[in-house]
């Protein structure tokens, strides 16, 4: 089971969002780690995050991205590895965009049918980019 230190030390590796950071108007210091920031400074936002984080991590526990994708209903939440899987595409995946969002690491995001990404990936040569749209 994840840990509130797992979830810490990956949101310490992920850093502010760019809108909460202070240079732009936030309340983030600009070179924090953003996970220990949060956990100090706002316990009930660290907590909230930390309880979905964990309940979309354990839901995944076990399955790889191939099989979580065949399983895909509409309430399903994805991972950039699933859009790898849709897309058919190998490498390291680095973000996917859908209209104004932005999604990168491991955090899941929910999709529903006829979304759209652009997903960008590492192939092991190049950054590539490519469209995915989810159809189940």
């Amino acid at each position: 089971m994840k840990t509130k230190r797992d979830y810490e030390e990956w949101l310490n590796e992920l850093g502010a969002p760019e809108d909460d950071k202070r240079s732009n108007g936030g309340r983030v210091p600009d070179n924090c780690k953003y996970g220990s920031w949060l956990r100090r400074n706002d316990p009930i936002a660290f907590q909230v995050g930390f309880n979905e984080w964990q309940q979309n991590t354990s839901q995944r526990r076990g399955k790889t991205p191939a099989e979580r994708s065949k399983k895909m209903k509409i309430d399903d939440f994805l991972t950039l590895d699933d859009l790898m899987v849709i897309a058919g595409v190998d490498g390291e995946p680095r973000a996917a965009y859908r209209e104004d969002e932005v999604f990168v690491g491991d955090m899941p995001f929910r999709v529903e049918p006829g979304d759209k990404f652009l997903l960008e990936y590492d192939d092991g040569r190049d950054n590539k980019k490519v469209e995915v749209k989810i159809e189940f």
